[in-house]
């Protein structure tokens, strides 16, 4: 549709500085959990997605769209995020094959017990351009007050 184009084409020459700013937030939040001894447990952090093709580094990155981290108890760290005012989802609660639209697929609610596993540990922090250092620091605060 016309209007989105005229809107996407004002965004687009913004798109990589963005994408900067939130993997620069993303190493925020790896500095800021491994600073508060977090790292890997309780708190399982996206793996980087670097790799190097003929010695050019990033030319496969994230672009963290989502800081989606996995950790125990996660329901009731969502609530005590939010309690104190820190936005998070869970944008996958359920995973493909608990789905209604492909329940005739016949697969169980055990049928894949590691997918099953991160859909009930999954939570997605705020990652989002403009955040902050002492924003993200809040975060990680509370996330090692929670455990």
């Amino acid at each position: 549709d016309p209007v989105q184009a005229v809107v996407l084409s004002v965004k687009l020459p913004h798109l990589e500085k963005w994408h900067r700013a939130r993997r620069h937030n993303a190493g925020l939040y790896r500095e800021f959990f491994d600073q508060a001894g977090l790292t890997d447990n309780p708190v399982v952090l996206p793996r980087e997605a670097y790799r190097e093709v003929d010695g050019a580094a990033e030319v496969n990155y994230h672009i963290y769209n989502q800081f989606v981290i996995r950790v125990p108890d996660r329901d009731r760290l969502r609530s005590f995020l939010q309690e104190n005012s820190i936005g998070c989802e869970i944008y996958y609660p359920l995973c493909l094959h608990q789905q209604a639209c492909l329940a005739s697929l016949g697969y169980d609610r055990q049928s894949f017990p590691v997918a099953e596993q991160a859909a009930r540990e999954t939570l997605a922090l705020p990652i989002y351009p403009e955040l902050e250092q002492e924003q993200i620091a809040y975060v990680v605060d509370k996330i090692s007050e929670f455990y």
